[in-house]
Formats: C-alpha cells, sequence, structure tokens
C-alpha cells in the first residue's frame, strides 16, 4: 500500500481508519481522477458510522457528494470525481458491507476483493524498511510519467480499454450487475500493460490476468452465497431456526397448540416451565404436535435488530406451505398457575408436519 501511493503522492498522505466520512468525501473530490489509498478500511463499532461506511461503495460509483444548501438556502458546489479506492483491511469488506444489509448484493458488487496469500519467501522486514525509507523524499514521480501519458493519449487510451473490454466480456461472460468487478479487472490488466511499455515496472500479465479471473469466479461463488433470497426455503428455516433460537426464553414448550376457530381442544399442558420471572411479551409457542406460532410484532423486530427489511421477508415467509396468519392467545389452553395469562396477538402460524419446517424441533 505505501508503495503504491507513491505513485502519485506522499507515502502517509492515504486515507486511514479514524478519519471522518467528510474527510473521506473531501479527499475524493480534491483528488477527482486519481486514485484514494485506504488503510484498514472499515467502520467502527458504532452502528450508524457502520451504516455510512457500508454505503461508502454507493458514495464512490455515484461520482458526487450529496447536494449541500448554504446558510442562505442556495446550492453549494458539490464534490465530483471519476475515481477508484484502493483499500487494504484485515478483514473482509464483503463481510462488513454484507452484515450491515443481507438482502442486496449491490455494495458487495462494487467491490474486486481478493485474500492475499501469505509470502513465504519474503525479503526480511528491516531490509524492506530500509528500502522504502527513501519514498518519504522521492515519491510522485512515477506519477509524472502516467500523467503525460494520458495527457498526451487520452482518445487512444480510451478506446484501447474499450477494446479490451469488448474482447474480454464475452470470454469470462459478464454480468450486467458484475459491470464494476469487470471494469475494475480491465483497468488493472491495461494499466499493468502500459505501466509495462512505459518503463515504469516489470509485471507477470499472463499470471495475473489468470489470478483476477480466478477472483471473478470466487466472488460469483460467495454472491451466491451470501445475500437472502426469500423464494429458497433454506432462508426460510434459517430465519425461524434462527429466532426460536434468540429467543428461546420467551417461547412456550407445550403438547399442543388449540386450533384457530371452532373446535379444537382447549387445554394445553406445559412441557417445560417457562421462567417464572419473565415480564416480556411471549415471542411464540411450540406445541408437540408439530405446529408453531410466532408473534408477528417480535419477529417484526427481530428482523429490524439483523438489518433485514422486515416487509420483504414478511412476503417471503407466507409463501411457504403450513403458514396462515392468526388470531392467537399465546397462553391459551394452559394452567394459569403455572404461567402469566396474555392478551390475543396477531401470529404467524407454520404447520411443521412438512415443508422447509417438517424436521423441527424445539425443545
Amino acid at each position: 500500500m505505501t508503495l503504491a501511493q507513491t505513485v502519485w503522492g506522499h507515502p502517509k498522505a492515504g486515507a486511514m481508519l479514524s478519519d471522518t466520512m467528510n474527510s473521506v468525501v473531501r479527499k475524493l473530490g480534491l483528488l477527482n481522477n486519481l486514485p484514494i489509498y485506504f488503510d484498514e478500511a472499515r467502520g467502527d463499532t458504532d452502528a450508524r458510522t457502520d451504516k455510512a461506511w457500508a454505503n461508502l461503495p454507493y458514495l464512490l460509483s455515484q461520482g458526487r457528494e450529496r447536494t449541500r444548501l448554504t446558510r442562505g438556502s442556495k446550492l453549494m458546489e458539490s464534490a465530483t470525481w471519476e475515481s477508484m479506492m484502493i483499500s487494504a483491511a484485515n478483514k473482509s469488506l464483503h463481510d462488513y458491507v454484507n452484515n450491515v444489509n443481507h438482502e442486496t448484493s449491490a455494495a458487495m458488487l462494487r467491490i474486486l476483493e481478493f485474500e492475499v496469500p501469505p509470502i513465504t519467501n519474503a525479503l526480511p522486514l528491516r531490509e524492506v524498511t530500509n528500502l522504502l525509507v527513501p519514498l518519504n523524499t522521492n515519491y510522485g514521480n512515477a506519477g509524472v510519467v502516467c500523467a503525460n501519458y494520458f495527457g498526451r493519449n487520452a482518445t487512444a487510451l480510451k478506446n484501447r480499454i474499450v477494446n479490451f473490454e469488448a474482447s474480454l466480456f464475452p470470454r469470462l461472460n459478464v454480468q450486467p450487475e458484475e459491470r464494476f468487478w469487470a471494469s475494475a479487472i480491465s483497468l488493472v490488466l491495461v494499466g499493468g500493460t502500459i505501466a509495462e511499455e512505459l518503463g515504469l515496472v516489470k509485471f507477470d500479465m499472463p499470471r495475473m490476468r489468470d489470478f483476477l479471473v480466478h477472483t471473478l469466479n470466487k466472488l460469483r461463488h460467495v454472491k451466491a452465497n451470501e445475500t437472502l433470497d426469500y423464494t429458497n426455503p433454506l432462508t426460510f428455516r434459517r430465519f425461524i431456526e434462527d429466532y426460536v433460537s434468540d429467543n428461546r426464553h420467551r417461547i412456550l414448550l407445550t403438547d399442543t397448540i388449540p386450533l384457530s376457530g371452532a373446535g379444537g381442544r382447549a387445554v394445553a399442558n406445559l412441557t417445560h416451565l417457562p421462567d417464572p420471572y419473565m415480564r416480556d411479551r411471549w415471542a411464540g409457542r411450540w406445541g408437540a404436535d408439530r405446529r408453531l406460532w410466532v408473534d408477528y410484532v417480535t419477529f417484526y423486530d427481530w428482523l429490524r435488530k439483523r438489518n433485514i427489511t422486515p416487509g420483504n421477508a414478511m412476503k417471503g415467509l407466507a409463501k411457504f406451505p403450513g403458514y396462515k396468519e392468526v388470531r392467537a392467545v399465546m397462553t391459551k389452553g394452559l394452567p394459569p398457575n403455572q404461567v402469566r395469562p396474555s392478551g390475543q396477538v396477531r401470529a404467524m402460524e407454520y404447520d411443521c408436519t412438512n415443508g422447509p419446517l417438517q424436521d423441527l424441533y424445539v425443545q
């Protein structure tokens, strides 16, 4: 990262974890067409700050900062850029943005990420440090060579990239949603070739190309497994299992659940005594006859805390076999001396004798 930064500027002028989002945006506007380097790019433990950093991929791809007003209610000029961010982190940025928003891969699709394998034949640390020390006073020279070339060959360079992508994209079967990944790969390969032509560096370009193609295929696999698919029964089952696990102390375990509507057994027995000091709203009820009640309000709040849009999840879960919405009294038929009575609530009822939950057990 230090070496890359010195192509265009001072090795210590990159962004850092302690920088604010406003300062990063300001730097993007000042650099405009030059890349921004970010060491250890990730958010902190504050939820609001986490969300702001998770939105950074969208901000970068939009190419402009948000609109602001002056004290006189006039529009301020917004900073713009056509650039990319090069970052290093000890933890996956894909994991980070997906944890903030499970439902879409849009942020992930804006980050070309790969894991750097351990270097087994590295130089001794002291030797590397001595090689990097002169960069504090000798930097930006390669950038001057590149800028001169770009300025003199702007039209030809644009055509070169367009032609390269026209050849590469069909061979890799690039989909429209993968355009950021594919464009980053193209820029790295074309840029590396030009750097060699200018005599700045020597790369193993065939090996670099193979590595980037392998990275693309690996990212496709990760994407397929990271984002939520509400039509997938496994997603549905995971929701219910995680909800039950997180709210285990608030779920009543009984031998049966009274049938909704007229008829049905009115008396039920507890198979496990609940916490006598529990005063929270009941999260659900499980019957040994393999039916499950899930409190709608509690489940809705649980989804929101996991950064999952409740409306989308609820619609998806309602489409699976064995589901129906009921008006339920969680403590119906249970001895009042053993469990605190509750009022009627909106609930989701699942018949677990078949479908995705057919082998679910709550105990």
